[in-house]
């Protein structure tokens, strides 16, 4: 199928001892890029949706990948 897609990529990390929600969305990128930097694999779900320039149609699908 061709057109245009629009995708969102969602990281899952687990955040141990973290006093508040920000303090964990914090380490979360932390380690992100300690991730990234260093090479290691990162745990992506990928969710796709079909744009239309009629009407918006959604197609959610997830996908569990690493990269």
């Amino acid at each position: 199928m061709t057109g245009r897609w629009e995708v969102i990529l969602t990281v899952k990390v687990n955040v141990d001892d973290a006093g508040s929600r920000e303090e964990a969305v914090g380490r979360a990128i932390e380690d992100m890029k300690e991730r990234f930097l260093h090479g290691y694999e990162i745990p992506v779900v990928a969710h796709a949706r079909k744009m239309n320039t009629i009407a918006e149609e959604e197609h959610l699908f997830g996908v569990n990948r690493y990269f």
